[in-house]
């Protein structure tokens, strides 16, 4: 099982189309970004410091593309149907 854990996060999609893909909602909850970076970012562009609102806009940025890597790395099942109709 750890060989296919270790495989799955390198090569997910082929595991999967092979049906031995090993806890894809497991993976993707281990490699979201933490959620603090995102609060962190509101409360830099709620702050009223131009500099600090850039900064926070950046990492929300950072922070949405990361979340978007990971679900594309790891779909769900009922995700593929609806991106596909």
């Amino acid at each position: 099982a750890l060989v296919l854990e270790v495989l799955g996060k390198q090569h997910g999609q082929d595991l999967r189309r092979l049906g031995l893909a090993v806890g894809g909602a497991q993976h993707r909850a281990e490699e979201y970004p933490d959620p603090r970076e995102f609060l962190d970012a509101q409360v830099k562009i709620a702050s009223g410091n131009l500099m600090l609102e850039a900064e926070g806009q950046l990492q929300l940025k950072a922070y949405v593309e990361e979340c978007l890597a990971v679900k594309a790395r790891y779909p769900k099942e009922d995700s593929a149907d609806v991106t596909n109709s």
